[in-house]
């Protein structure tokens, strides 16, 4: 028999990734004007092309009114895109989000004001033997579009930071999804 989590498990997890991700959103902003933002992006097969996969947001935290709440693009683009494919963690500065194989459209339109992205894979969890199967599932984007955003992600006592903060909240959001 399978056990699944209840659906009130799923109406918490917006308020347990906030308290997890404030002590990330603190350590970047520290005393600068930096407004931070945070999304889960998973694939999806669209359902009149199944061969074609979209990101898609499932989770966002600071992305509230803004354009690109409900972003959908293909997952062999963007900076995620490039996350996804090569299963590292990905830190783009401005000048790196404009090459030719960057978002084309609609989601260049509504994410063209950002100057800092952080992408972090996020892997299927271990199974019940502790064997993992090394699927990627997704991919947790930390942006802002605040000016010098990218400089002070940067410094060197911030970098661990995210990357530890980064992890630790992929390895509960793999968690949470499966």
């Amino acid at each position: 028999q399978h056990l699944r989590p209840p659906q009130r498990w799923l109406a918490v997890a917006p308020f347990i990734m906030e308290g997890l991700t404030q002590k990330l959103f603190d350590r970047v902003r520290n005393g600068a004007n930096i407004e931070p933002r945070m999304c889960m992006l998973v694939p999806r097969r669209r359902r009149l092309k199944p061969w074609v996969r979209d990101f898609r947001v499932v989770w966002q935290r600071g992305m509230v009114d803004h354009p690109d709440v409900n972003l959908i693009f293909p997952v062999e683009s963007g900076v995620a895109g490039e996350c996804f494919r090569r299963k590292i963690p990905i830190y783009a500065d401005p000048s790196s989000m404009t090459s030719p194989q960057q978002l084309i459209g609609q989601a260049k339109e509504d994410t063209g004001d950002l100057t800092a992205i952080v992408c972090y894979p996020v892997f299927e969890p271990p199974a019940t033997s502790g064997k993992q199967s090394g699927r990627l599932i997704g991919v947790l984007c930390l942006d802002s579009k605040s000016p010098l955003a990218f400089s002070r992600m940067q410094r060197p006592h911030v970098i661990p930071a995210i990357h530890e903060n980064m992890r630790n909240i992929s390895t509960l959001i793999s968690r949470m999804l499966y």
